[in-house]
């Protein structure tokens, strides 16, 4: 499967990780992309829930981080 580029070219981060840019990326033009790329047209909650579980991924769930952050500063 071919990743998608959500930034245009001649952006400085497109050719290195963009990790750092996922979280301000907004969902129409995500949307956009995705209809331009893929002839797809889902919904605008989808996209988010699609953008959310990216973020989980690359970041990880803040959640589990917190617990455990909560369980060091008990100790």
């Amino acid at each position: 499967m071919r990743r998608m580029s959500i930034l245009p070219p001649d952006s400085p981060t497109s050719s290195e990780s963009s990790d750092d840019a996922l979280p301000s990326i907004n969902i129409t033009p995500l949307r956009a992309e995705v209809i331009g790329e893929l002839d797809y047209t889902p919904s605008y909650k989808k996209v988010w829930a699609g953008k959310q579980k990216a973020i989980e991924q690359v970041f990880e769930n803040w959640e589990e981080s917190y617990m455990l952050y909560h369980v060091l500063l008990i100790f």
